[in-house]
């Protein structure tokens, strides 16, 4: 049940958007974006408009820490399409926020058919 409620939480939320109240990315984050990029284009892809198609930050534990979650189904890997998704759905990472920008990996999971509310 907690793993649907964390995914139901991360998918509605509205994709990230820059602004002065949000920290820069976390450097545990932009390696696991980095790692995405480099698998796309080794998939023989090319990684395209990514800037608010994938990725969502907010403090989804109560701590006052941002914290990011990446939904794979909306990297759009141009060229191969399928690299991070397909009939079994894709994965959802999220990231956990911790003092000094910094983060760690908290959850992932598969999730199927969902998407961001409006």
């Amino acid at each position: 049940m907690n793993r649907f409620v964390i995914v139901w939480v991360v998918c509605m939320l509205p994709p990230f958007a820059a602004s002065a109240a949000t920290p820069a990315m976390p450097p545990e984050v932009a390696a696991h974006i980095e790692g995405m990029k480099k698998y796309c284009r080794d998939a023989g892809g090319e990684p395209i408009n990514l800037e608010d198609s994938f990725l969502v930050s907010a403090d989804l534990n109560g701590d006052g820490q941002t914290d990011w979650a990446i939904d794979e189904a909306g990297f759009n890997c141009d060229g191969a399409q399928s690299t991070f998704g397909g009939s079994g759905g894709s994965q959802i990472y999220v990231f956990a926020g911790t003092p000094g920008n910094r983060a760690h990996q908290a959850f992932v999971h598969g999730a199927y058919g969902g998407g961001r509310a409006p």
